[in-house]
């Protein structure tokens, strides 16, 4: 029973070594672009800062234009490199949750079938000490009957055990 549900799982989770592997690359070729992005807004706005005397009002509002354009590009690859995030988490916690359920299930019906082998041993164990019991009790029957009857021929006189003896000797 435990070998079936390992296989099952190990099937089941067969998959998720390649979906991180996928979803971590992802993270981290959306984190380049993030970055890549950064270094062109920093040398936008270190050329801005060097022209912005000789720049016109138009030409200050393009550099300002770009390095905004160039925020909301990086903001929204951030945004998807966290919803991928959040998305790798909840499979992993869903394969994790699923795990512990199983798991659950698995040690209850270990359980039964303990309690179950526990109450046929007790069983055993009872029918083996009443056969015991009851072969013993034969066994004093037979012991019993085997022994020689002695008639009590002083019975009428009050004599115990040993004063019989000691009057048999005589």
């Amino acid at each position: 029973m435990a070998s079936a549900f390992l296989a099952s799982y190990l099937e089941s989770i067969e998959s998720v070594p390649g979906e991180l592997q996928r979803n971590f690359n992802m993270m981290h070729d959306l984190d380049k672009r993030v970055q890549d992005l950064m270094k062109e807004i920093e040398t936008i706005y270190s050329q801005y800062i060097e022209k912005a005397g000789e720049l016109k009002h138009s030409e200050k509002a393009k550099y300002l234009s770009d390095i905004r354009q160039k925020f909301d590009k990086s903001n929204t690859f951030s945004d998807d490199k966290v919803q991928l995030a959040m998305q790798t988490y909840e499979m992993v916690d869903k394969h994790i949750r699923r795990l512990d359920t199983d798991l659950q299930r698995l040690e209850a019906k270990q359980r039964n079938q303990d309690k179950k082998s526990d109450s046929r041993m007790f069983v055993d164990k009872t029918s083996d000490k009443k056969k015991k019991k009851k072969d013993h009790n034969l066994k004093l029957q037979n012991q019993t009957t085997s022994l020689p009857i002695f008639t009590d021929q002083w019975a009428g006189e009050g004599l115990d055990m040993p004063v019989r003896i000691l009057m048999n000797q005589l």
